[in-house]
């Protein structure tokens, strides 16, 4: 809930502790019996909270006042002189609003004189020519005439008889009330130098009535300096001579200050219940430099209305602990959270050593920024964006982070993530990146069908990649319970993942990097290996997915021609004997697909056909192999899976070229065929040829060009 930054009304909503000594005032505002004029002055810096200390002492009158006689309870007015836009008008209102008060319908008869004769009194006293130096009275210009003559005759008649006996008459009238007068007038240090002034000479000797208290409130040291501009000597005599009982707002501690911020704080992240909040961390972020933003409860306000609504829209995409320090500093040091949003290659992320040569040049951006400041932000800024940002710790001594550091600050959603950065500074996700809130479905659901079909989604919507990438930080979370239905839901749609043109990390090793995350959640092998072969049992869509899942597993444990393994069987993630057992399973499920004429439709057919090959030799794979051979669609398929990317580079190339190549001898050695010049001829010029799509005639095309490079005879060079 948004707070509005306003004054609190009741001593219900006391945060500070102040409605005892508030309470305290208003007894003795209501015990005062003298007729005298007396004049209260309420001391406090900026946003102290002078104007809910007074709020809550006149609640506190009006309370204990109800059981009074109408003509005992006090009449209390609130001017605020800052709503005029000059002195004449500033007094002029002042006379204005105190006797449209005295004038009320249920009030004496000798208030309703006084607000009349205030009225006139009014009309005498607005034209009054301020000269600094001299008496309140001393001058009154011809423009006070004009303006009484315009006037009653009975308005006339207090001009003869002078502001003094005019003054005399309303005073003689409030002195016989038996209520008391309480004029607030707040906010006085918002006033510019001369309305300061004016407004304690209007206390002090145009309107010091019988039976009136004035409480004025402002930031002392504000005011005594703007009384010196004015000519008045020394400006805390000045004020002592007017104020008769100067009361300073009690100061509050640090401690008091922070109880408030963390009673809000707390609410803010309880709005989200999937936070992990690092108390370590956050440790370090208050204590580096977030606990000297505050010096009030104004600023406490200010900051939680931004933090409350900014946190709202971006809740689920950011680390909780990193907003609320980001915040601070948006709200509180603007040019500095411009200065970080524009100098991400600076914060985020790690120095890398070919960025070494770069770090003078880091170094000076981030001082640039720390200079824009003021002094006192100086003094902890660049600890607490050390914190913050551990890249820049590198710029100032020697220390640098290695890149598992990386994918920790991702997990955790760290402003310092190259990832995650832009989050805290665009309030959106960039394009193809994977919400919180999707993650967070995909962990708690535990049916294959919504999970499936979720994933789907993610691959519509090419956030395919991002899901790969990030979603392995996650697999301690999931429930033990959901673990089975993600590895059978994975297996299911994972051919249809879109190949990640990645030279080293290709889509199938992430696939494989988020099963085995999954898996390492399940204690023993056994387990695992049943999740593995119920899932392989229960998958209907996919079929290299688990093909390939089942050749790195053998690759772990060093079978077929791969080396030896490094890890121990017991300590891998299933032991050999469960492997043959999913190689026996997988073979019986190619079998199917071959036997069913869906086997050809796999985009990794040449992969699969290997392995099935390798894992069971008994099946007469010569006879399904030339099914494929003597079909003008199969052939194109099966050469297409074949096709792989090359890349070279060159010293005058900045980017690696990429080329396409086709392994003629493999291909020859899986179809048994010669010839295969002739046959790829041949389905070009078949009426067949239409119904290939564009990767397999660029397939035939490629076949071909190496087809070509291989019949090219070797030159000869002479010695």
């Amino acid at each position: 809930m948004i707070n509005p930054d306003k004054p609190i009304k009741s001593s219900d909503d006391d945060a500070l502790g102040r409605k005892g000594v508030a309470k305290a005032l208003g007894d003795a505002l209501l015990v005062d019996s003298s007729k005298e004029c007396h004049v209260i002055g309420i001391y406090g810096k900026w946003g102290s909270g002078k104007t809910s200390f007074i709020n809550m002492a006149l609640e506190h009158v009006e309370e204990k006042a109800s059981n009074l006689d109408n003509n005992e309870k006090p009449i209390i007015i609130n001017f605020n002189p800052w709503n005029f836009s000059n002195q004449n008008q500033l007094i002029e209102q002042f006379f204005k609003q105190l006797s449209n008060t005295f004038e009320k319908v249920d009030y004496s008869v000798l208030l309703k004189t006084a607000g009349k004769l205030l009225r006139t009194y009014s009309k005498i006293i607005s034209p009054l020519s301020y000269v600094p130096g001299i008496s309140a009275f001393a001058s009154i210009t011809s423009t006070a005439s004009e303006a009484v003559a315009d006037g009653t005759d009975a308005a006339s008649n207090y001009l003869e008889k002078g502001l003094e006996e005019t003054k005399e008459e309303i005073s003689k009238n409030l002195r016989e009330l038996d209520a008391r007068i309480i004029v607030v007038i707040d906010d006085i240090d918002r006033l510019n130098k001369v309305e300061i002034r004016q407004i304690f000479q209007l206390v002090k000797s145009i309107a010091d009535f019988p039976n009136t208290t004035y409480i004025l409130t402002f930031d002392r040291e504000v005011v005594a300096k703007a009384l010196v501009a004015e000519q008045c000597g020394n400006g805390n005599q000045y004020l002592e001579k007017i104020i008769q009982v100067p009361f300073e707002l009690p100061d509050y501690s640090m401690q008091e200050y922070e109880t408030l911020l963390f009673e809000q704080l707390d609410k803010i992240i309880k709005s989200n219940p999937h936070v992990d909040f690092d108390r370590v961390y956050w440790g370090n972020v208050y204590h580096s430099g977030f606990k000297y933003f505050f010096k009030n409860i104004r600023d406490i306000n200010r900051y939680i209305n931004v933090l409350t609504f900014n946190y709202e829209i971006i809740k689920e995409e950011v680390n909780v602990i990193d907003f609320i320090a980001i915040t601070a500093i948006q709200v509180f040091l603007p040019e500095v959270y411009h200065g970080i949003k524009s100098n991400k290659h600076v914060f985020a992320g790690i120095m890398l050593r070919q960025a070494e040569s770069q770090r003078d040049v880091h170094k000076r951006i981030c001082d640039e920024i720390i200079e824009e400041t003021d002094d006192e932000s100086k003094k902890f800024l660049k600890e607490y964006m050390t914190v913050l940002f551990p890249k820049i710790t590198s710029l100032y001594e020697i220390h640098s982070h290695d890149g598992s550091f990386l994918d920790r600050w991702r997990k955790n959603r760290r402003v310092c993530s190259d990832d995650v950065f832009d989050r805290y500074f665009k309030f959106a996700l960039s394009e193809g990146k994977l919400s919180q809130s999707e993650i967070n479905t995909l962990c708690n659901t535990d049916d294959v069908a919504e999970i499936s079909k979720f994933i789907e989604e993610i691959i519509e919507d090419n956030k395919l990649l991002d899901f790969l990438k990030v979603f392995p930080d996650y697999t301690d979370k999931i429930p033990a319970d959901n673990i089975e239905s993600l590895v059978n839901a994975i297996m299911e749609v994972g051919d249809s993942f879109p190949e990640d043109e990645s030279i080293f990390y290709g889509t199938s090793l992430k696939i494989h990097w988020i099963i085995s995350s999954l898996l390492e959640q399940i204690e023993t092998q056994e387990e695992r290996f049943n999740i593995l072969e119920r899932s392989i049992n229960n998958t209907h869509n996919s079929l290299y997915t688990f093909v390939w899942e089942i050749d790195l597993q053998n690759e772990k444990h060093g079978k077929y021609d791969y080396k030896e393994p490094d890890i121990p069987e017991e300590q891998q993630l299933i032991n050999l004997e469960q492997l043959q057992r999913l190689e026996k399973l997988a073979c019986d499920k190619i079998r199917r697909w071959a036997e069913n004429g869906t086997l050809i439709e796999s985009t990794h057919i040449y992969t699969i056909l290997i392995l099935w090959k390798q894992w069971n030799s008994d099946y007469p794979h010569e006879e399904f192999m030339q099914n494929i051979v003597s079909n003008d669609v199969a052939l194109p398929k099966l050469i297409a899976s074949m096709m792989t990317k090359s890349y070279s580079h060159t010293i005058t190339n900045y980017l690696s070229e990429v080329t396409d190549k086709i392994n003629v001898d493999a291909l020859k050695e899986i179809t048994g065929l010669d010839n295969i010049k002739e046959r790829i001829i041949l389905i070009k010029e078949s009426s067949n040829y239409i119904l290939l799509n564009k990767k397999e005639k660029h397939a035939l095309e490629v076949c071909l060009e190496e087809i070509g490079k291989m019949s090219k005879p070797t030159p000869d060079y002479e010695e």
